[in-house]
């Protein structure tokens, strides 16, 4: 805190007004096991909801409830191409970080415990209590590239030091719950109501419609000789006294 304190101060008040344990991570609780330690599912949950969330209450949780149900289908579908101990997502993590531990410097402390140089910083990392001074590994899980260092120099299986929760097994377990099914069908209720509606007296509507483009009007009516202008100057035809 010092250090960015001398950095920047306004980024120090900001921090400062925050509790450590939102956003440091010795302080974070080690219950849970996250994938990430983002918010990204937050954001991506968000994104899910977006033509959603302007639903009536009840539609909403109809239009989750579906969601779930095809996601878990999908899932347990997926589960058919796995085939090994933990999830091919924390295989494949694990494969990528091994490239980096070729530029570690590694001193074994005692059989369990291990004092890992890189980068510049140095970590402990005890591999009874399954810690590492990173907190990557106590907070998600998955063995970090320090504990995959000294795994490999005791030549163990980075397996065992992943934990339950990135099982096959245990993501099956996840998604196994099938969610009721329900027919719904619109049925008017009955009701104790007169069975008639009364009806009530109401001027009649006397303005003639208007003839739509093409209509013939009823009956043969002459029309009106139209009467011919004349002029008031020399009473002359088709003219007026403004054009004489």
């Amino acid at each position: 805190m010092a250090e960015i304190k001398e950095l920047n101060s306004k980024a120090f008040d900001y921090l400062d007004a925050i509790p450590i344990t939102h956003w440091s991570r010795h302080e974070f609780s080690f219950r849970g096991k996250p994938g990430m330690l983002l918010n990204n599912c937050c954001e991506s949950f968000n994104n899910v909801l977006k033509d959603a969330r302007e639903k009536p209450i009840l539609s909403l949780m109809e239009w989750i409830k579906r969601y779930t149900m095809k996601r878990c289908c999908a899932k347990r579908e997926r589960l058919k191409l796995f085939d090994g101990l933990i999830m091919p997502s924390v295989v494949k993590m694990t494969e990528r970080e091994q490239k980096e531990f070729s530029s570690m410097r590694l001193i074994q402390v005692d059989f369990h415990e291990f004092e890992v140089d890189y980068d510049g910083d140095t970590f402990v990392v005890n591999m009874k209590t399954k810690t590492c001074g990173c907190y990557r590994w106590t907070l998600m899980g998955i063995p970090c590239w320090h504990l995959l260092a000294c795994i490999a120099q005791k030549r163990l299986n980075y397996e065992d030091f992943v934990h339950s929760a990135y099982y096959v097994k245990t993501y099956a377990a996840t998604y196994a719950p099938h969610f009721l099914r329900e027919t719904v069908v619109q049925i008017t209720p009955a009701t104790t109501a007169a069975s008639t509606i009364q009806s009530y007296a109401c001027k009649a509507f006397t303005e003639k419609r208007k003839k739509e483009f093409g209509e013939k009007k009823k009956g043969k009516q002459v029309k009106r000789a139209r009467k011919q202008n004349t002029c008031g100057r020399c009473g002359g035809l088709r003219h007026n006294k403004k054009n004489c």
